[in-house]
C-alpha cells in the first residue's frame, strides 16, 4: 500500500493518490454508506500515512478514513501533462 503525506490548502487537508486529490470533505459525489466526517480528520498536516483509492468509487482509504475524490489533479495542454495546484481541484457537495 502506498504512502503519502497529508498536505494543506486553502480548502483544509488532502492527499494525492492515483491521480486525484482527495479530502475529508463531502464532494459532490455522493456515497450514502460512507459516514460523513464532514472535513473532521484525525490526521495532521505533515504526516506519512498509507492511503490509497478504492476501486470503482469516488473514496480513497487514508489511514482508516474513508476521504473522497475532488477530482483528477492531473491536466493535459498541447501533449503535454501537468499538476494542477490544489485549490483548484476542489468540488464540494
Amino acid at each position: 500500500m502506498p504512502t503519502t503525506k497529508i498536505k494543506k490548502d486553502s480548502h483544509g487537508l488532502y492527499v494525492r493518490t492515483d491521480g486525484s486529490i482527495f479530502r475529508p470533505q463531502q464532494s459532490n459525489y455522493r456515497y450514502e454508506i460512507i459516514n460523513d466526517i464532514n472535513g473532521q480528520s484525525k490526521y495532521k498536516e505533515g504526516e506519512t500515512i498509507k492511503a490509497y483509492h478504492c476501486s470503482q468509487t469516488p473514496l480513497a482509504k487514508v489511514g482508516d478514513e474513508y476521504w473522497f475524490s475532488h477530482g483528477c489533479y492531473i491536466g493535459f495542454k498541447d501533449g503535454k501533462t501537468f499538476n494542477l495546484k490544489s485549490d483548484d481541484v476542489w468540488k464540494c457537495a
